[in-house]
């Protein structure tokens, strides 16, 4: 759906992809982060993945 939009010269308020692996809790905390972190002006014409807003393993 990004591409074909994208090659259409139209945009997107943003998507996030997910994954059924997460509980409902996890994928929700990693959604506030994204929240907390990129406006909606930010998430234009952008794609983000859950998985990338997880804790940092240190």
């Amino acid at each position: 759906m990004h591409t074909i939009l994208l090659e259409r010269e139209e945009s997107h308020a943003g998507i996030i992809l997910g994954q059924q692996s997460y509980s409902v809790g996890e994928q929700m905390r990693r959604l506030l982060k994204l929240i907390a972190a990129k406006s909606a002006k930010d998430m234009q014409n952008q794609v983000e993945f859950l998985s990338d807003w997880g804790d940092a393993i240190a």
